[in-house]
Order: structure tokens, then C-alpha cells, then sequence
């Protein structure tokens, strides 16, 4: 495919493989292209190889993108459910729900350890949802996971 113009080449993926670039190609006029050395077309790997050459400017460096603030929150609540039900199988729960279903046990020792999973569960789901909801208002930055487990209640267990 016959092309006359390649601008505003930068690296696509951190591994530079790929090269995202502009180019005005006869049959299609200016597009968005993604070349390859790898590529099966021709073409693709001829703008890579002269990209790389550096016959079109500099090829800028990869920008990893920017999560949006509903994946950051997804990740954020993932992680935070991980935590609780990580905690709950220190105790051979299946999970926090497992172990908070035990919170009306006849058997002492499950109900403890049932009820002190309720309290740590409602505690630090309130937390984490005031968090969230200081980040969804712009009243704050989203905090990295391992500020956000500082922010969180302690998880230990009371029996």
C-alpha cells in the first residue's frame, strides 16, 4: 500500500513493538496506523523499520494509559474484598460471607469468630465506602491499595 507521509510516530506498548503513528496513505487518505516489525503486511514493516530509523522525527516514548476513576474504584473494591476473605481463611472460612453466617452459631467459638467477622466487615466496608466517595466527589485523590489499607480498620481477630 503506497503512503507519502508518516507523522507523529510514538511507541504503542513498553515492550517497542509497535508504533502508533499518522499516516497518509494514497487509497485512504490520513489515518491512525499501528506498524510492526512483525507485521504480516509489507508496508507495516517498512514504517516501523523507518520509524525506528528515525526518518519521521523522533519516536516518542510508550504512555501507559490512565485507569478512569470507575476501574481505579473496581481495583480498589476487589482488593478490599480480597482482604476481608484472605483474613476469614486464616480461620478455615470460605470467605468473610462464609464466616460471617456463623455470627448466630450455637457453637460458642464459631459465633465469636463469626460475629467479630460481621463487626470487621461492616467496619471496614463503611470506611472503605466513605473513601470512595470522598474520590467520586474530587475531595480527594484515589489512594494507592497500600494507602488504603492503612485507612482501613486493622483486621484481627477478637477471640
Amino acid at each position: 500500500m503506497n503512503y507519502s507521509t508518516v507523522t507523529s510516530p510514538a511507541w504503542a506498548n513498553a515492550e517497542n513493538t509497535i508504533i502508533d503513528a499518522i499516516v497518509s496513505f494514497d487509497a485512504l487518505g490520513e489515518i491512525p496506523f499501528s506498524a510492526s516489525q512483525n507485521d504480516n503486511e509489507e508496508h507495516s514493516k517498512e514504517i516501523f523499520a523507518r520509524c525506528v530509523a528515525g526518518e519521521f522525527g523522533e519516536v516518542a516514548p510508550y504512555v501507559a494509559p490512565v485507569p478512569t476513576q470507575t476501574q481505579l474504584i473496581s481495583t480498589v473494591t476487589v482488593a478490599i474484598q480480597a482482604r476481608l476473605d484472605n483474613f476469614a481463611r486464616e480461620r478455615g472460612y470460605d470467605g468473610i460471607l462464609s464466616a460471617c453466617t456463623y455470627a448466630n452459631s450455637s457453637v460458642n467459638k464459631f459465633r465469636v469468630e463469626g460475629q467479630c467477622c460481621v463487626d470487621l466487615r461492616d467496619a471496614t466496608w463503611a470506611a472503605a465506602y466513605s473513601l470512595l466517595d470522598d474520590v467520586e466527589s474530587g475531595a480527594r485523590t484515589i489512594p494507592t491499595l497500600d494507602d488504603i489499607a492503612q485507612e482501613l480498620p486493622a483486621l484481627e481477630w477478637t477471640a
